[in-house]
């Protein structure tokens, strides 16, 4: 289920920056429809996925649009 969730197709979901202290007050004032998903970090150019303590790079195997 999570390499489909990663890698998959046709799921569309607006994405947008917050600073993290910010976050709570924003979800609040909109009915908690935001979820968190991750930070910006100064690691360009790689997506790691940290879980149960374990940190691994994704290798991107989803569709190119470019």
């Amino acid at each position: 289920k999570l390499d489909f969730a990663l890698h998959g197709g046709e799921d569309f979901e607006l994405l947008f920056t917050i600073k993290p202290q910010d976050f709570e007050k924003f979800s609040k004032k909109n009915s908690g429809k935001f979820s968190y998903i991750g930070d910006v970090t100064e690691n360009v150019g790689k997506i790691e996925l940290i879980q149960d303590g374990r940190s691994d790079i994704l290798i991107p195997k989803g569709y190119s649009h470019f």
